[in-house]
């Protein structure tokens, strides 16, 4: 089984992948890996790094850093020495341990190849390819460059990547960059889950090397979602299926894990009850709210960034994104106070590239909280180009 999770920033895209590798890995009862790709660049990504760490504690989940060269990964039983050797660096190592047992029935969960292509476009020059001045910062200050190469070749490894889960390859044999690569019997058991970002829906212009990253990206998910059985986008904290096969629609306790909570969805759909209306920036969700809920413009109060309180009297509320701008209310007050009875629209800003400064960053990975938040006892439509489709 080979299933590819995207969607915007803090959407639920992790949370989902562990329980689908769990469930794949617990049913034929094998080993369970998580391939962690990201490579720390400072404060706030080894905040991030705890958190999947903590979320995932007690899963049963071998963790193997690989930051890049994902067709290294081990497809066929037998011990792989995955110490870091001197030519290749933190590339491929096994947490707690010096070797992982690589056995028949295996589920990956490969978190995310956003980091593996970034680590492999971006790269930190070897101190004996650096400038003896050391550059801006100095001598000693660590230098970078541009791999532009990196986009086809990533793709590439992981098109290899997938035929040796799916045997389809040959049984052994080298890469022409001379890599080893391994490839299963068929019927072996390799389940792999893939986890991506969804970059590619924000309005600013981005300079070649960002586009090009952009376009990579995009091509590397267009390379898994010809394989999978399941492509799977995240939006508030639901699935969204986009391409099913044969194989995934038969299987009825996997599809029923896409499903919404089932009391959840209950609370949801009583007479009354609220409604989360999210999408990109002019897409028409004031127009959809409006002709959906019989709403007009006088009762629909919009938010700005300073509002301290959440006015009365109003059946439905605009820019709810703008209340978490700079940690102004906290997520889950947010969640408790607004009203569940009246319609909340929240504008999308997860699915676009990072932003470089870090209140940006901290407010859309905020936004997609709160869309989960608000999302788990509300009606849930997504609008766009002006349709509307009830999602959750």
């Amino acid at each position: 089984m080979i299933i590819l999770l995207t969607g915007g920033c803090k959407n639920g895209k992790s949370s989902l992948a562990q329980k689908l590798s769990v469930f794949l890995a617990k049913r034929k009862n094998g080993r369970l890996y998580y391939v962690a790709t990201m490579k720390s660049t400072g404060e706030e990504d080894d905040e991030r790094i705890r958190k999947h760490v903590e979320d995932r504690k007690g899963l049963g989940f071998t963790t193997i850093e690989i930051q890049e060269k994902i067709h290294r990964l081990p497809m066929k039983a037998e011990k792989i020495d995955t110490r870091p050797k001197e030519t290749e660096k933190n590339a491929c190592r096994a947490s707690g341990a010096e070797t992982v047992e690589s056995e028949s029935a295996r589920t990956y969960l490969i978190d995310s190849i956003t980091a593996l292509l970034a680590n492999e476009m971006f790269r930190e020059k070897e101190p004996a390819e650096r400038s003896s001045d050391g550059g801006e910062g100095g001598s000693g200050a660590a230098e970078f460059y541009i791999d532009r190469e990196a986009p086809e070749r990533v793709a590439g490894d992981v098109g290899r990547f997938i035929e040796s889960a799916k045997g389809c390859g040959e049984a052994s044999g080298r890469i022409k960059d001379g890599s080893e690569v391994s490839t299963p019997a068929k019927g072996q058991g390799v389940d792999l889950i893939f986890v991506s970002d969804g970059i590619y829906s924000d309005a600013a212009v981005y300079d070649g090397d960002t586009y090009l990253y952009r376009k990579g990206l995009g091509r590397l998910e267009r390379v898994i979602s010809d394989a999978a059985d399941l492509v799977i986008e995240m939006c508030a904290g639901v699935p969204i299926i986009h391409s099913v096969s044969a194989e995934a629609t038969g299987d009825v306790e996997l599809m029923n894990m896409m499903k919404r909570d089932v009391n959840a969805q209950e609370t949801a759909d009583v007479a009354a009850r609220g409604a989360l209306i999210v999408g990109g920036a002019s897409q028409g969700k004031r127009a959809f709210a409006k002709e959906k809920f019989g709403l007009k413009d006088e009762d629909i109060y919009t938010f700005n960034r300073d509002d301290e309180a959440i006015p009365v009297g109003y059946k439905a509320y605009e820019h709810i994104e703008r209340l978490v701008w700079e940690g102004r209310h906290s997520i889950y007050e947010l969640s408790d106070v607004l009203p569940k009875d009246e319609v909340l629209i929240c504008e999308d800003i997860t699915c676009g590239i990072v932003p470089m400064n870090r209140e940006d960053r901290r407010w859309r990975d905020d936004v997609g909280r709160l869309m989960q938040a608000l999302g788990a006892e509300r009606q849930i439509y997504r609008v766009i180009c002006g349709k509307g489709t009830k999602i959750g």
